[in-house]
Formats: C-alpha cells, sequence, structure tokens
C-alpha cells in the first residue's frame, strides 16, 4: 500500500504509566494502526486492544511467548527510544497522522524525549500529537493551527528547539500579533480560550502547544 493512501492515523504507545487507562482508551479510534513500543503492549492490553504491530528491545518488558502481532526485536544498544523507533516504522509504513500515547509521567527523560518525538514529526511535515490523561500537545512548524471545542479551556505555547518562535492569536484571553516568545521566559503558559475557535498561528517556529484540562 503507497503512502499516499494511507489516509488514517498511527498510534504509538509507549511504556509510561497510564493511571487512567479508560480515558488513554478514550483516544483510540476503530481504524488506527496501533504500534506498541516494548512495555506499551502492557496498557494495551490492560484496554483490552490488539496491536498491529510490536517493536521494542524488550527491555522493560520480557518479549513475548505468544506474539499478539507482528513484532520487530530491537538491539538493547541502539540510537532510538522504542517509541523513536515506532514512529519511524510507522513512516516508512507510509502513515502521516500520528497520536503518542503511554508517553508522559515517569522517567522525565522519557517525556522529554517523547516530546522531542513531536518536533522530528513535524520536521517531516507530519501531523502529530501526544496526548495523556489531562493533556493534549503538538508541535507546529509553520502555519495554522485550528482549535475547536475550546471555549475555557487553558492553552499554553512555548518555542521548542529553537530561542524563541513568532507567533499570533485568535480566541484567547491574552491575544498575540506576530509577536515573539522566548525559551527563558515561559510567557505563553496559561493561556485561556474565550471562544469555541481558537486559532493560533506560527509565523516561524518550531512551537510546541499543550493543551490542559483543569484538574
Amino acid at each position: 500500500m503507497g503512502a499516499q493512501e494511507l489516509t488514517g492515523r498511527c498510534v504509538v504507545l509507549g511504556a509510561a504509566p497510564v493511571l487512567m487507562p479508560d480515558k488513554i482508551k478514550s483516544y483510540i479510534r476503530q481504524d488506527d494502526y496501533i504500534i506498541c513500543a516494548d512495555g506499551g503492549l502492557r496498557t494495551a492490553q490492560r484496554m483490552g486492544i490488539r496491536p498491529d504491530l510490536l517493536i521494542g528491545d524488550f527491555d522493560s518488558m520480557e518479549q513475548p511467548a505468544c506474539r499478539p502481532a507482528e513484532t520487530i526485536t530491537l538491539p538493547v544498544c541502539k540510537d532510538d527510544t522504542d517509541m523513536m523507533a515506532g514512529i519511524k516504522e510507522g513512516i516508512t509504513r507510509g502513515w502521516k497522522r500520528f497520536l503518542l500515547l503511554g508517553a508522559t509521567g515517569g522517567r522525565m527523560d522519557h517525556t522529554i524525549a517523547n516530546l522531542c518525538a513531536l518536533d522530528f514529526l513535524a520536521r517531516q511535515g507530519m501531523e502529530n500529537w501526544l496526548a495523556d490523561e489531562s493533556n493534549r500537545a503538538t508541535v507546529v512548524q509553520q502555519g495554522i493551527l485550528e482549535l475547536r471545542g475550546m471555549n475555557g479551556r487553558l492553552v499554553s505555547v512555548f518555542p521548542f528547539g529553537a530561542p524563541s518562535c513568532l507567533l499570533s492569536y485568535e480566541g484567547l484571553q491574552y491575544p498575540l500579533c506576530k509577536e515573539s516568545l522566548v525559551s527563558v521566559e515561559p510567557r505563553g503558559v496559561s493561556n485561556r480560550a474565550v471562544s469555541d475557535l481558537v486559532r493560533i498561528t506560527v509565523h516561524q517556529g518550531p512551537a510546541l502547544v499543550v493543551l490542559s484540562d483543569e484538574n
């Protein structure tokens, strides 16, 4: 199947702890292609989801004796994390829209690595999202990000992988018009949507956009 034919979404499920599996499962659609990165298989099993592909070095869990899906075994000594290896395999198979789950919490270095993976996807021109129980995040290189159903929700934006980003906001309590945010001043944190439609224009990026629920 050619890459131009894959119009669905690739979900890469990592090994980070999931406290609310039902909430994480709600992000998954019936037609998603699911890649479990190493210990992400445990979370898939808790949610009653059968993956399409299992990939990893299996240092966080034993390789299953009965493989529930096609399996790619990686060496322990490698440059990529299991999550990044799953992402690259998804790209190789033609997917252009990605959602990372089981990607935050636990080890902070892995959380940061997974945010870097969003930047990697953005630089490849891929749609990229990461979600956990309370947050969704995406990296935008350049262009317009439109978000709907946002009224009252918290929106934060940070430069990512660069000292600054140039932005315009519409539909947020504190709007911007071609203003810079810089990495040493987290001025873009905790803005609030004042309309259903929020439009974030990234004139120069990359920018990390985080949507947060208030608990």
